[in-house]
C-alpha cells in the first residue's frame, strides 16, 4: 500500500544507452515528478560509466560495489566525482558476494590462484583480532570521507544479519598494500567464471 517509494534504480545501466534507454529514463523522470519517487538512479559494476551516465542522465543515486577486494570506486576517482556533484551513493558488495568471509580452504578451485591475498586477508584478520565480518566493515568504515550514504547488504538468517549489525561500528584501520590494484578476474563477480 506504499504511495512513493524512496528510489527506484535501473539494474543495469547498460539499458539506459540502448534503443529504449531515453523512454526508460523519461518514465523514471516522470514517476519522480509526479511524486511516486523521491530519487532516480542506476546500479553500475564499473565505475568509469558513472560519468557517462550523469552526462546524460538526471541521475541522483548511485549503487556500486566496494569492499576491501574491488576498490575500483576509489581508485577510479568515482566515490569522490559523486560527492562532488551531489550524486548519493550506496555500496553494495561489502563482503564480496560472501567470498571474504569464506572459511579457509572452503572457497571454489577457480579463486586458488590468489591464494597469496586470502592469506594476507586471514593473516591481516588474526593480527587485528577481527573476524571476517569485522574487516569487510572495517573496511567500508575507513571510506565515510567519501560521503557513502548507504550500505545494501545480504544474508541468509538472522544470526548473519545480527553479527553484521552488532560490528556496524568496526574501527577503520591500514590495509595491506596486496588489496590495492586486484586482478579484476578476482574482485569482479561479473567477470568469475565458476
Amino acid at each position: 500500500n506504499l504511495k512513493k517509494v524512496e528510489a527506484v534504480l535501473v539494474h543495469k545501466s547498460e539499458l539506459l544507452f540502448s534503443s529504449i534507454g531515453n523512454e526508460i529514463m523519461k518514465g523514471l523522470t516522470r514517476a519522480k515528478e509526479e511524486g511516486l519517487c523521491r530519487r532516480v538512479g542506476v546500479s553500475v559494476y564499473d565505475p568509469d560509466h558513472i560519468r557517462l551516465l550523469s552526462d546524460n542522465f538526471p541521475i541522483d543515486l548511485i549503487q556500486a560495489p566496494l569492499n576491501i577486494i574491488d576498490q575500483r570506486m576509489i581508485h577510479s576517482g568515482g566515490l569522490k566525482y559523486c560527492k562532488d556533484n551531489n550524486i548519493s551513493v550506496h555500496i553494495r558488495s561489502i563482503f564480496l558476494q560472501g567470498l571474504l568471509l569464506s572459511k579457509l580452504n572452503t572457497r571454489p578451485a577457480y579463486f586458488d590462484r590468489w591464494n597469496y591475498i586470502w592469506d594476507v586477508w586471514e593473516n591481516w584478520l588474526e593480527k587485528n583480532s577481527f573476524t571476517p565480518v569485522q574487516g569487510a566493515i572495517s573496511f567500508v568504515n575507513g571510506c565515510s570521507s567519501f560521503g557513502i550514504e548507504r550500505v545494501v547488504i545480504g544474508f541468509q538468517n538472522m544470526k548473519q544479519i545480527k553479527e553484521i549489525i552488532d560490528n556496524k561500528d568496526t574501527k577503520a584501520i591500514s590495509f595491506p598494500e596486496e588489496f590495492l590494484n586486484i586482478d579484476q578476474a578476482l574482485s569482479n563477480p561479473t567477470k568469475w567464471k565458476i
